[in-house]
């Protein structure tokens, strides 16, 4: 007879970083599935290679912020948009992101997006189990 374990449940789940985000959006979001507006950001090394970025990512739809990272002396193109958080669209905005960084000696750090009509008490069982 085999012995029964519990598993201990990993912050990042299969699908990946945006998997685990959209898992999180939606346990504590009622909104979860209309628009919201979405920041992603990326990291530059020079504020030329982050104006080359500004321009492909305007030309793709998105609006952008540039400014001089506070920490460190790179540029963050901060990237928005309005759109439904789904997961097979935030994987193509991933690979799209993370190659565009590439290109230009740069770095995609991921997405958030503001709660849009949170549940309370989502909320504040999602806060009691990450402390």
């Amino acid at each position: 007879m085999r012995k029964r374990t519990h598993r201990i449940p990993r912050f990042e789940e299969p699908g990946g970083p945006d998997d685990a985000t959209l898992s999180q959006l939606r346990r504590i979001d009622s909104a979860a599935s209309k628009p919201h507006l979405i920041h992603f950001y990326l990291y530059f090394p020079a504020q030329q290679n982050a104006e080359n970025a500004k321009a492909e990512l305007i030309s793709s739809g998105f609006d952008v912020d540039l400014e001089e990272s506070g920490m460190d002396s790179r540029w963050l193109c901060l990237a928005y948009k309005e759109l439904v958080p789904r997961l097979k669209e935030l994987l193509a905005i991933r690979n799209t992101l993370s190659s565009l960084a590439s290109k230009f000696d740069g770095e995609y750090d991921g997405w958030e997006t503001e709660v849009a009509d949170p549940d309370p008490d989502a909320i504040a069982h999602y806060d009691k189990h990450r402390r």
